[in-house]
């Protein structure tokens, strides 16, 4: 029996993990190869490049298919393309994270389910009851680290990217992609996670209360 429950608590601690990565990843992925986000900011930031949108359009194919080619970002100049490929390897490796988690998480479910199947809702609703407060609060510390979001733009780079990253005003990069682009995209993924965060919260909180009104723990 007791090691049945570390075996539960164990799954329902992986399943709060993986919940946060698909979340985050997720919304990273829906924004990265939403073109009519780009729309938007080009409009805001008043970004005047000719046949932005065809550009645009062409750079979410090169990064959402990892077979094509310099074709289709010949507009950018050499040490600009260097990036942008190196941007669609650290891309890819975050959807190889939110995929392997989505199966991973998926099969823990399910595996919750056939190790207590009297007990699932009860297991289900706490593991998305904390999994909603662990992605509020990992939201509201990565709020607070990019206040200063030169230097959160700074370490980020730093941990992820090797080759140049800094280009001059004037470049098609820089003037398609300002900096307001990037702190536009990077709080569109805090607020969706933290709504996302808060509805598993609630549903978790329900499940609760169907299940035993008192309260809970993880034991």
């Amino acid at each position: 029996m007791k090691n049945i429950k570390k075996l539960r608590k164990g799954v329902i601690y992986t399943l709060i993990l993986l919940i946060l990565l698909i979340t985050i990843l997720g919304n990273l992925r829906l924004n990265v190869f939403n073109l009519n986000f780009y729309e938007k900011e080009f409009v805001k930031n008043n970004v005047e490049i000719e046949n932005k949108e065809n550009i645009s359009e062409k750079l979410i194919y090169f990064l959402r298919d990892r077979e094509s080619g310099n074709e289709f970002i010949n507009d950018f100049n050499e040490e600009e393309q260097t990036h942008l490929y190196e941007v669609r390897e650290v891309i890819s490796w975050f959807l190889i994270i939110f995929y392997f988690s989505l199966i991973i998480g998926t099969f823990l479910i399910i595996f919750l389910f056939y190790l207590d199947k009297n007990e699932f809702k009860k297991n289900l609703g706490k593991c998305l009851f904390y999994s909603g407060i662990v992605i509020v609060g990992v939201i509201i510390l990565l709020f607070l680290l990019s206040l200063n979001f030169d230097l959160f733009f700074d370490i980020f780079h730093s941990l992820f990217f090797n080759t140049q990253w800094r280009f001059p005003r004037g470049t098609l990069l820089v003037s398609l992609f300002p900096e307001s682009f990037f702190i536009d995209f990077f709080k569109k993924i805090l607020f969706n996670s933290v709504v996302i965060g808060m509805i598993f919260g609630l549903i978790g909180h329900f499940l609760r209360k169907l299940c035993y009104p008192e309260t809970i723990s993880l034991r």
